[in-house]
């Protein structure tokens, strides 16, 4: 696992395999979702030699795509909903998440503050993101490195 830093916050790089580690995500389920359009890697594999990298925005997808298997729905049905969440997650700061909301519709995601009133035309699935950042929090083990932001721990990179 390695992190760089972008316009807007530190990014977490990692395999599949630390990815799977961090969400609980068992490797068909991951797979299917990959193929489907559920998750984006944030840099494609190139081959045999290179693997793809995924990032923090992956992970919280997958979390909310778990949450919403876990309630009967067909998550690759919200493909394209899951395709806009990873744009909003990659535009927008990491540190900045647990602020919102999402309501999620086969046809796409609108991002709301926490805790406003929402309205929505269509049914739609509603998650909070501040237990989605809670979680990734601690499923990063080992030893942490402070950026120079004081706001959000990285694993040290090897």
């Amino acid at each position: 696992m390695f992190t760089y830093l972008n316009r807007y916050y530190i990014i977490y790089s990692m395999q599949a395999k630390t990815l799977l580690e961090r969400t609980g995500c068992t490797t068909p389920t991951f797979k299917d979702w990959l193929n489907k359009g559920v998750i984006v890697p944030a840099q494609p594999g190139q081959g045999k030699g290179t693997h793809a990298i995924y990032d923090e925005s992956n992970a919280a997808a997958l979390l909310i795509g778990l949450k919403m298997k876990e309630a009967g729905v067909v998550v690759t049905n919200y493909a394209d909903a899951f395709m806009a969440l990873h744009v909003w997650l990659r535009e927008t700061s990491s540190f900045e998440w647990h602020r919102y909301d999402i309501a999620l519709t086969p046809k796409g995601v609108d991002v709301y503050v926490a805790g406003k009133v929402i309205s929505l035309a269509d049914i739609a699935l509603v998650t909070p993101l501040a237990p989605i950042c809670q979680t990734l929090a601690h499923s990063v083990e080992g030893e942490r490195q402070y950026p120079i932001f004081p706001l959000h721990a990285v694993k040290k990179a090897k």
